[in-house]
């Protein structure tokens, strides 16, 4: 499920995804996917050996740019292999020949000779493109915006330079169009 996917099922979802009875949300767990109340956090996620060690998160932090980046950390460790031999196999290699994340038998099998990376080291580096591209993108935008109030102000004195032109045409025709009437 996508993060955006997963926020909007937060807003639709009106009862904690353990005990099914409390509207009272107040963390989410990055690998249940699920809502949690605070009593089932506390009774019952994090008191399991298994559970504890997830990404928990209280809500109302969720969708800032830290935690998103914790949870692709997360999400990124739960990649299963493709290869059919090995799908239970999670990723932790990147080949960039195939461009495609592999788990370190796929390395042996099918990618030898190819270039790697640590998947990990891949995600910073996206992940640091993508930052980069917004900065620059917030900066197109700031831009644009200040150019838009300068066309803006152009326009507007356009628009009144035009209205005082015409209403001074329209004054010379009046005045010509009366001289013409008095001479005839």
């Amino acid at each position: 499920m996508s993060l955006l996917g997963s926020i909007c099922m937060a807003q639709e979802s009106s009862v904690c995804g353990i005990c099914e009875e409390s509207s009272i949300l107040k963390w989410i767990c990055i690998e249940c996917d699920l809502y949690l109340c605070q009593d089932c956090y506390v009774k019952f996620h994090s008191k399991s050996k298994t559970l504890a060690q997830h990404l928990v998160i209280d809500i109302k932090e969720y969708g800032t740019e830290q935690m998103l980046d914790k949870i692709l950390k997360v999400k990124v460790k739960e990649i299963n292999c493709e290869g059919y031999e090995h799908c239970d196999q999670k990723c932790s290699i990147f080949c960039l020949d195939c461009n495609k994340p592999i788990c370190s038998s796929c390395v042996v099998k099918h990618h030898k000779n190819h270039y790697l990376n640590e998947l990990d080291e891949i995600l910073e580096e996206k992940v640091s493109k993508f930052k980069d591209m917004k900065v620059r993108r917030d900066d197109n935008i700031s831009k644009c915006k200040h150019e838009e109030k300068e066309l803006q102000v152009l326009l507007s004195k356009g628009n009144k330079q035009f209205d005082e032109t015409k209403e001074t045409i329209l004054q010379s025709k009046k005045e010509l169009m009366d001289i013409i009437q008095k001479t005839h």
